[in-house]
């Protein structure tokens, strides 16, 4: 029977604890780093119409006669809060460029009792509301396409496409 003999001695007491304290402070740090980014983007995605306002365009219309256009759109108020409406702009589809704003905009609704349309102020916009607004402008070329947006108090913006007719 052979006796094998080994010089080899294991790793000292002092060094093994000194490894196991390092190995758990890097899982320590690697698990805060990783829990950190995780409360990060989970409370992150909390939906924006829970704090702030939405408003969406339903739908637009563009009658342009010689001397101006008319101008009709639809907006919700998708959000969880009232909106007020300040602003209508109408920007070139090609360029981008701006061709009116116009700060006058008005609710059409319907007149049961005189049977008839009519115009009023937008003072606001309840959540979940639908109100038609009409505007005018100058300066739009029937069969061009121009982008129009609707701007609320806060600067939040609805926006929707049409062609002049």
């Amino acid at each position: 029977m052979v006796k094998l003999v080994s010089n080899r001695r294991g790793v000292e007491p002092i060094v093994a604890a000194v490894l196991l304290i390092l190995a758990a402070v890097i899982a320590a740090v690697a698990l805060y780093i990783w829990l950190s980014g995780y409360v990060t983007q989970s409370t992150s995605s909390i939906p924006q119409s829970a704090i702030s306002e939405e408003i969406r365009a339903l739908s637009v219309s563009c009658n342009s006669t010689a001397k101006h256009a008319k101008i009709n759109i639809t907006i919700q108020n998708i959000g969880m809060t009232k909106v007020n409406l300040t602003k209508a702009s109408i920007f070139d589809y090609d360029t981008g460029d701006l061709v009116c704003s116009n700060s006058t905009i008005k609710e059409v609704y319907y007149d049961s009792n005189k049977r008839k349309w009519k115009f009023r102020d937008v003072k606001e916009i309840a959540p979940g509301d639908v109100v038609k607004i009409a505007f005018n402008c100058t300066g739009l070329i029937s069969g061009k396409v121009y982008i129009v947006r609707v701007f609320t108090e806060k600067g939040t913006e609805a926006s929707a496409v049409c062609r002049a007719s």
